[in-house]
């Protein structure tokens, strides 16, 4: 054991032994509030949703092998919250319609994994036709074919290619009376120059190609908005503003957005806090600072987003509701393993020094 020539000297060796605590719990302050702000706080896997969808798909495309559901699974889309996410909501005049644009941001950012397939099996379903596996998949790199073409040679070869599999695969024979392949060609050609017209940077993607003839579709039967979009955010955000979102969002208190907002503000405040005490008390003589107010809130992301949701569905009787709250994850496991190593560290190295360094103060005093 060190000696020391004096109560004096050894407060000061007390003092300085915090100086690599400070720096330790500073860092794992921002690892926290960052987490908190800007991982998921609350995210819907549409994986995990895929049984959900399955169990909920109608009668009337019963006579469709693959569903949306099928569509959608295995392509790792999900629709996440951040704490800033949360913080945005609370601020916004319009939290539905905030809501509502995200979920087609999130559309938008994953429209390389969903677009070619929504074509395929939005088509197949429309018209009434058997899809088996194989051929989604086979009509799905048709189209990322016809994506990525850059010469009118690779375009024509890609619609031919996209024609073909229709031709062999999915249309019965009887349907193939007086079908005449150069017709078919033109007019998928005509699609194609449309949706390049309209993305203004002659581009072709599968979601301008959706977007672009929904648009049209719904502004000739007087449901649209009289524009032309060409991405999954515009098209969702417009649909929604003009099928009464403001009547939704009346009916729900902004109270609600509010405090979750104040919630995920305070979370983050008290490890910045905590940061700002760890960081400041390095450079000055007495080094200790209280974590009273992180042990009493830093538990709470995690309890909220992910002990409750992973309790709730064990005790939930209803299965479809179950099911729903299981889809959700999260990543505020983050800041819930600061918040145990902040414990850990404070009863193991923490309280040992300040204990001695309290008992030294008393002996000076004394």
């Amino acid at each position: 054991m060190r000696e020391f020539t004096s109560p004096e000297a050894e407060l000061r060796f007390r003092q300085r032994s915090l100086i690599p605590l400070n720096i330790f719990v500073a860092l794992l302050s921002v690892i926290a509030a960052l987490s908190i702000l800007f991982l998921p706080l609350m995210r819907v896997d549409v994986d995990d949703l895929t049984p959900l969808l399955e169990h909920q798909t109608s009668d009337e495309n019963a006579n469709t092998q693959i569903s949306i559901a099928d569509t959608l699974s295995g392509t790792g889309l999900s629709i996440s919250m951040t704490g800033m996410d949360f913080i945005n909501l609370g601020l916004s005049k319009e939290p539905v319609a905030f809501l509502i644009k995200k979920a087609g941001s999130t559309l938008s950012e994953n429209s390389t994994e969903i677009a070619a397939k929504a074509v395929v099996i939005a088509a197949a379903e429309n018209a009434g036709y058997e899809v088996n596996e194989n051929t989604a998949d086979d009509l799905d790199n048709a189209i990322q074919g016809l994506e990525a073409a850059d010469s009118d040679e690779a375009i024509d070869e890609a619609i031919t290619s996209i024609i073909n599999i229709v031709k062999t695969e999915i249309l019965p024979e009887e349907e193939l009376a007086g079908w005449d392949d150069a017709k078919v060609h033109e007019s998928v050609r005509d699609l194609y120059d449309k949706t390049v017209e309209q993305t203004g940077e002659g581009n072709f993607t599968a979601e301008a190609f959706i977007c672009v003839n929904l648009s049209e579709a719904l502004n000739e039967n007087g449901s649209g908005t009289g524009e032309v979009y060409t991405n999954f955010s515009d098209l969702v955000t417009a649909v929604s503003e003009s099928s009464g979102v403001e009547e939704i969002q009346s009916k729900i208190p902004p109270v609600i957005f509010q405090a979750a907002a104040g919630l995920i503000a305070l979370y983050t405040f008290v490890w910045a806090l905590l940061f700002l005490f760890a960081f400041f008390h390095m450079f000055a003589r007495n080094k200790r600072f209280m974590m009273w107010y992180v042990k009493l809130f830093g538990f709470q992301p995690c309890l909220i987003f992910g002990i409750v949701p992973l309790v709730a569905t064990r005790f939930i009787p209803n299965a479809t509701v179950a099911a729903a709250i299981g889809a959700i994850s999260t990543l505020a496991w983050v800041s819930g393993a600061c918040y145990l190593l902040l414990w850990f560290i404070s009863i193991v190295w923490a309280f040992p020094i300040k204990h001695r360094i309290r008992k030294l103060n008393r002996e000076l005093l004394a």
